[in-house]
């Protein structure tokens, strides 16, 4: 079965984020899902996991599954996770830690999140 972020919860995000300001990129590992997102922020990921971590590298926000969030963890970056449901027990330490995560379609945690950012 595969992972996919509900379309319509993707497009709050995105209207969320430009609407602050900030530059939108949702990177996928399987062609196959670009037709659940609006492709002008779809960037196909052919090289697997070299490309996953590199898009990793490269992002100051990640809203993820497991293996991103993780990696995610592992490099430093700002990471915030979305569920499906409340399953905290396998997410990367800081986001369980420091309650970066909620599930679908609930914005108030990330928008403070997103706030407390400091990216300078």
């Amino acid at each position: 079965k595969l992972k996919v972020l509900p379309r319509k919860f993707v497009n709050i995000l995105i209207k969320f984020l430009i609407s602050k300001g900030f530059t939108v990129q949702i990177f996928l590992n399987n062609s196959n899902l670009s037709k659940y997102y609006d492709s002008r922020y779809v960037h196909i990921n052919k090289s697997s996991f070299n490309g996953l971590v590199k898009a990793i590298k490269n992002t100051n926000i990640i809203s993820s599954d497991s293996l991103p969030g993780h990696l995610a963890e592992y490099f430093q970056k700002p990471n915030f996770i979305f569920l499906s449901s409340p399953n905290s027990y396998w997410l990367p330490y800081s986001c369980y830690n420091n309650s970066n995560w909620d599930e679908f379609y609930k914005l108030e945690k990330f928008e403070k999140w997103i706030f407390n950012l400091n990216f300078k």
